[in-house]
């Protein structure tokens, strides 16, 4: 492998350079040619989806789905986390087109309390919709504690 001669920067696609082929082949990750230099180096596409990267990351438990839907939230809101935290059941609406809005209420930039309204992708509205099935209607955070398996009333 040549990884010692790969470094992020501005690149465009390369097609011809065997070596770094099989490293990338070797790896799965993407490889581009640096036109100046004339080296192939890694670099990660930007169509890339890291919100959904994030997610496939998580297991398949109930933390797991509550951290999917909060990672994709907190993607398509741009929340810090004390916003996303403090999202309550009644703060999210789902549109007819399979996405959602949000309203987060108080923010860091928003210490009087004004609130933003903000809009969620159809992945992060499904993500959430099944976080909403596995977790007890009682509990008003929309992103509650999970202890040993148990939902706690109480925001993470």
């Amino acid at each position: 492998m040549c990884l010692d001669k790969h470094v992020d920067t501005a690149l465009t696609p390369c097609f011809h350079c065997s070596f770094c082929s099989e490293c990338a082949a070797a790896s799965g990750r993407p490889f581009y040619h640096h036109r100046a230099s004339g080296r192939s180096v890694w670099h990660r596409p930007a169509e890339m989806d890291y919100a959904a990267l994030l997610a496939r990351a998580q297991p398949d438990t109930r933390a797991g789905a509550r951290n999917r839907a909060l990672l994709s939230l907190g993607y398509d809101f741009l929340a810090h986390h004390s916003e996303l935290v403090a999202i309550k059941n009644a703060d999210l609406k789902f549109t007819t087109d399979g996405a959602l809005t949000g309203l987060i209420r108080k923010s860091k930039t928003d210490q009087y309390g004004r609130g933003r309204l903000v809009f969620g992708s159809d992945r992060s509205a499904k993500l959430v919709r099944r976080w909403l099935r596995l977790k007890p209607k009682e509990i008003a955070p929309l992103f509650c504690a999970i202890n040993h398996g148990r939902f706690l009333d109480r925001p993470i």
